[in-house]
């Protein structure tokens, strides 16, 4: 019977070593390789008008053009995605935790809502809606 020697039976337990930790974590946040999870929500923007009044309550209407950033925990910057004419917004993301932020807002807006922090799942859709105070009065 001839058997492998030694050395080549080294060189392939390394090869099979080095292929699997080759294949593992690609996504950096845990998880395998490929797997992801989507954030949707909707921003919307209110008081659009300087006088509320009984009769017309000042009904918030979607924030085209805002942009959100997406972060680690420990800062760095994954992402941005911009809100579409509905207000709507979604980003594919690896699974994990991200502290999602206003990149820039309109003069005189703000928002108590952001930063927010998400857990993103594999498969799975993580919602976070945001309502924006223009500032109007």
């Amino acid at each position: 019977m001839n058997r492998p020697s030694r050395p080549a039976t080294l060189v392939a337990v390394l090869l099979v070593a080095l292929m699997t930790g080759a294949c593992g974590d690609a996504a950096r946040g845990g998880g395998r390789a490929g797997a992801t999870g989507v954030l949707v929500g909707r921003v919307t923007a209110g008081p659009t008008s300087p006088v509320v009044t009984p009769g017309s309550p000042g009904t918030p209407q979607p924030a085209a053009g805002i942009t959100l950033a997406i972060a680690r925990p420990d800062g760095t910057r994954v992402t941005t995605v911009t809100t579409a004419a509905d207000g709507t917004y979604q980003v594919t993301l690896p699974p994990g935790s991200y502290e999602v932020s206003a990149a820039a807002l309109p003069p005189m807006a703000f928002t108590k809502q952001l930063p927010r922090t998400v857990t993103i799942r594999e498969g799975a859709e993580t919602r976070l809606d945001v309502s924006i105070d223009t500032g109007i009065r």
